[in-house]
Parts: structure tokens; C-alpha cells; sequence
């Protein structure tokens, strides 16, 4: 026999004895109600008044009294016996450890915030400084760039470049990460070559054109008057977009609109597309 199994024959033979006692005196307490409870028809009606109120009234009161104080002194006694041989838990008292941890997660979830607004702050005082400082001196790098490229190619060629034409494809794809100066490049090159910006990302004409017959017109006057403005750009940030399997779901731009219409539109005459990813 194991020691386990030792002391749950302890525990079960010692909850029958308790069983035991308790009906035993429950049969005592029984018995002294019975005896103590007045024969009918002994007292005189003089004698069965007791300060004003009539016996049979004061042995209800006391009847009602004494359960009351027995069934209370009952469950104080099966809940301490029930502690003792282990039948329910003992009260919980609040652990130091727990409160302590308790007190370490809030104040890690308190500086986490902190320095999470710390970060967006420095983040827009960077960029602020940088676009305050450097913006000029950014713009007239790539502006040297573009007009260096332009008169090299006007020397070889003696023309300027066309951007569009139907032995080359006009799709140009600017590819680099984050703040590395894309939107920038973009700007330069309508202001070196004189083209008018047309802006179709997603983002911006998100509700405008809506339905099918919309975006048949979108496209349309897009291509008029980008060739009746010509040299013209048109520009879409994140160009990924149109053409990737799955669009996620908090996206509600609804990119995949212009996935047909924009191979289309880079097909007309000295209308340059410039897609940034």
C-alpha cells in the first residue's frame, strides 16, 4: 500500500467518524427539544402568561432562537472540521510576490507608452529638422542629377528623351526603402522637364469615380488631359498594390481597381508613369 493510498483510508474513515458524531448529536439535540416541549392543557390560562406575552408565543420565539444559534454553532463546526481534514482550502490571503508582479507589469505597460510617444516625438522633430535643413540641398542633388542625365542624353541623341514610345516600355519603377528621397526624385523631375503631376494612388482617389463606369471615366479624362498637357507624370505611391494576390484587410483603398486600366494608360504618347514602392 502506498502512502497515498494510506491516507485516503485515514481521510474516509475519519469523515465517518465525524459523520457519526454529528448525528448523534444532531439525535441529542432532537430528543432535548421533544423533552423540553410543554404538554397542552397543563398551564391554567393565569400561568400561561409571561410578562404580558402568552407562553405558547414565548416558546415559538424560543424555538426559532435556539435553531437559529444551533444550525450557526452546526456550520461552524463542519467548516472547522472540513479545514482540518483537509476537505476545502483555506482561506486566501493575498501573496506579496503576486501584488509585487502585479505592480511591475503596470509600470513596465506605464514606461512602454512613455517611450513609445518619446519615439513619435523625436521621429517628427527629425523629420521636421531634416525637411527644415535638408530639403533644399536634397532637392538640388537630384536636380543636378536629372539635368546632368538630360543634357547627356540630349548630346548622344540631340533630342530630349522621350519617356513613352511603342518600341520600349514606358512603366518607370522607384524602388528603395522609406524617406530615401522617391517622392522627392518625382518633384524634381516635373519641375526640370515642365510635365504636369497626376497623382493615382490608391489612397487619394479612394470614394472619388466610385463603380465600374467611374473608373472608365477616371482613366479617361486622366489620358486626355494628360495629352493635351503633355510632357506629363503620372505618380502612384506603392505600386505593389494593384497587383498583388492578396490585398489586406484593413487596406480600403481598393488598389486592385486600377490593376487593367493602368497597363492601358502608360501606352499614350509622352506620358511618363512613375510608381514608387
Amino acid at each position: 500500500m502506498t502512502e497515498q493510498q494510506a491516507i485516503l483510508i485515514i481521510q474516509q474513515h475519519e469523515r465517518a467518524r465525524q459523520g457519526r458524531l454529528r448525528a448523534q448529536f444532531m439525535k441529542e439535540i432532537k430528543m432535548m427539544k421533544v423533552k423540553s416541549k410543554p404538554i397542552p392543557g397543563e398551564d391554567t390560562e393565569d400561568e400561561g402568561k409571561l410578562g404580558g406575552i402568552s407562553m405558547a408565543a414565548a416558546m415559538k420565539i424560543q424555538k426559532i432562537w435556539r435553531g437559529f444559534m444551533a444550525r450557526r454553532a452546526t456550520r461552524r463546526r463542519k467548516l472547522e472540521e472540513m479545514l482540518l481534514i483537509g476537505m476545502i482550502p483555506p482561506p486566501k490571503s493575498k501573496s506579496q510576490e503576486l501584488e509585487k508582479d502585479k505592480e511591475n507589469k503596470d509600470r513596465r505597460r506605464q514606461l512602454q507608452e512613455q517611450r513609445q510617444k518619446e519615439y513619435h516625438r523625436e521621429v517628427k522633430r527629425c523629420r521636421e529638422d531634416l525637411e527644415r535643413n535638408q530639403r533644399e540641398v536634397v532637392l538640388e542633388q537630384l536636380s543636378d542629377q536629372v539635368r546632368n542625365w538630360l543634357n547627356e542624353y540630349k548630346a548622344q541623341t540631340g533630342k530630349i528623351p522621350e519617356y513613352t514610345g511603342e518600341d520600349r516600355s514606358p512603366s518607370r519603377l522607384l524602388l528603395s526603402r522609406q524617406g530615401s528621397g522617391k517622392d522627392m526624385l518625382v518633384n524634381a523631375i516635373c519641375t526640370e522637364t515642365g510635365s504636369v503631376l497626376f497623382d493615382l494612388t490608391p489612397a487619394n482617389i479612394v470614394g472619388k469615380y466610385p463603380g465600374k463606369s467611374g473608373l472608365i471615366m477616371l482613366m479617361h479624362l486622366v489620358t486626355k488631359v494628360a495629352r493635351l498637357l503633355q510632357p506629363s507624370v503620372i505618380y502612384m505611391d506603392n505600386a505593389e498594390r494593384p497587383f498583388v494576390k492578396k490585398i489586406p484587410k484593413t487596406d480600403k483603398t481598393d488598389p486592385k481597381r486600377l490593376k487593367k486600366d493602368l497597363p492601358k494608360m502608360v501606352k499614350s504618347n509622352r506620358i511618363f508613369v512613375e510608381k514608387i514602392t
